[in-house]
Parts: C-alpha cells; sequence; structure tokens
C-alpha cells in the first residue's frame, strides 16, 4: 500500500468529488465530541478530532 499526503485545502474538493459517487464518512462535531458520520457537506468534515 502507498503512503498519499494531501495539503488540507484539497480536502474539501477531493470529498466533494468522491460525494458525487460515493456515501462518504467522516469525523463530525456532535455537540462537544465527535462522531463518524456520513459527510453531507465538505464543511462539516473536523480533521481536528480527538480519538
Amino acid at each position: 500500500m502507498s503512503l498519499w499526503v494531501m495539503d488540507k485545502g484539497a480536502v474539501a474538493p477531493f470529498v466533494t468529488n468522491m460525494m458525487g459517487d460515493y456515501r462518504v464518512v467522516g469525523p463530525v462535531a456532535k455537540g462537544v465530541q465527535y462522531a463518524f458520520d456520513q459527510i453531507e457537506n465538505p464543511a462539516d468534515l473536523r480533521l481536528d478530532y480527538d480519538t
């Protein structure tokens, strides 16, 4: 498997493109916590979540 790193600014366009063909799931804010849920808007994706 290859490692692939993208700039933070490339994440939203990538997610938008993926949403056209796939169900995209990622970390979203749920109150003061985070949960993995379907992404409806790339802006909802939280890359600063804690595990």
